[in-house]
């Protein structure tokens, strides 16, 4: 019987946490062999320990570097991905998580609130009528193709309930069809099929391409470059910005998403005081893990210490718009810095952050503010004063 039909069996018969399971013991057995040369049953234990300890699933700790043998990064210091989304989920309803993880409704609010974002062409809704803002028309849920005909000659094309970069597109007209950049030459029924029969995304959206403020050409790079500015809601109902990144778009990647290290792409910590960058990593090639990196890879210059601009103006546009999005009490927006003016990209309620970044403090505040009680009245959020002091975190 070929692997296929092994597999295809397995799929049926075992519980799909336990494939799970199995997948990433195996990822874990070739890395040791391939990467660090070393048994795979100690690197095995270690993953479990973390597991049980710190809350690090197998595939985690694999992609953190936490398995490497030589590794000085100490798990005490660092927090699992788990364990920030239970302090995020104490201050998030999960029942209105749709408002910062389906772009289509984000465009709705934003759009209502007056909040600076990419122009929104046009929503593709499967199974229901969409709109095209371009044309002024409701778009058929059979009449994908003409819609995307009547687009711009360039536009940005993602998910709507995407993620991590996932499925994102930079479309160019190209005489008969479309050039996907990065990917290649597509017809409008390759569009239309592609984006119809993706297993995990539906909806999709439309945008306005953005560029880089001309402050940032000397980082190079075809995509944007995004600040992802964190806020969180105080019980006295003040927005605080209490921790940044900024992700650096790499030679011809069209977006920022730093994946794992796997598209070359930079994730820099934000000096909060200063809207300079405090450090910046990269992925390791063929390890797993992040590296600090001093130097821009292909631009040659010095990272730290560079300069962002529009800091301050990104990071008012972030804690005025934090409010408006209560109950809602802790967001990661991504800011692009553009000629016109720092536009808000995403807003998620989910947001991440690098895997080596001592985040125990930062974490600790989530729980602080989720016990905090309730605080004399403020202004009204339209009349409040953010706060633009942080909180030192991470430290």
């Amino acid at each position: 019987m070929k692997r296929s039909g092994i597999v295809g069996i397995a799929r049926r018969v075992i519980p799909a946490p336990a494939l799970r399971f199995v997948g990433r013991s195996l990822d874990i057995r070739d890395t040791a062999r391939r990467v660090y040369g070393t048994p795979w049953l100690p690197l095995h234990r270690q993953a479990r320990r973390l597991h049980r300890e710190h809350g690090w699933t197998l595939a985690e700790s694999l992609a953190a570097g936490l398995l490497d043998p030589h590794s000085t990064m100490d798990p005490d210091a660092l927090v699992a991905p788990r364990r920030l989304s239970e302090a995020q989920e104490a201050l998030n309803a999960l029942s209105i998580e749709a408002v910062g993880e389906h772009k289509t409704i984000f465009r709705m609010l934003t759009a209502a609130a007056g909040i600076p974002t990419p122009h929104t062409h046009a929503t593709f809704m499967r199974g229901a009528s969409g709109w095209s803002w371009h044309t002024g028309s409701p778009i058929a849920p059979d009449c994908w193709g003409l819609a995307l005909e009547a687009l711009p000659g360039e536009f940005i094309l993602k998910p709507a309930e995407g993620y991590y970069g996932e499925g994102v597109r930079l479309l160019q007209r190209d005489g008969v069809g479309w050039l996907s950049v990065g990917e290649g030459r597509l017809t409008t029924e390759d569009l239309v099929r592609t984006m119809r029969s993706h297993p995990d995304f539906g909806d999709w959206i439309a945008q306005e391409r953005l560029r880089n403020h001309p402050d940032l050409a000397v980082l190079g790079g075809e995509g944007l470059h995004t600040l992802r500015l964190v806020v969180v809601m105080r019980a006295d109902g003040t927005p605080e910005l209490v921790w940044s990144g900024f992700r650096i778009a790499v030679g011809k990647a069209i977006i920022d998403n730093f994946r794992g290290g796997k598209l070359g792409n930079l994730s820099c910590e934000m000096d909060l005081q200063t809207g300079t960058v405090a450090k910046a990593c990269r992925g390791r090639g063929a390890e797993p893990g992040m590296e600090l990196v001093e130097i821009h890879p292909s631009a040659g210059i010095p990272l730290q210490g560079f300069k962002v601009p529009l800091w301050d103006e990104a990071v008012q546009t972030a804690l005025e718009a934090a409010p408006l999005f209560l109950p809602l009490r802790t967001l990661g927006f991504d800011v692009g810095l553009t000629p016109d003016g720092p536009k808000v990209v995403e807003m998620n309620m989910w947001w991440d952050l690098p895997y080596n970044l001592d985040a125990r403090s930062l974490v600790a505040r989530l729980w602080r503010e989720s016990a905090a009680g309730t605080a004399a009245p403020v202004a009204a959020a339209g009349g409040a004063t953010p706060t633009v002091r942080p909180e030192p975190v991470g430290r």
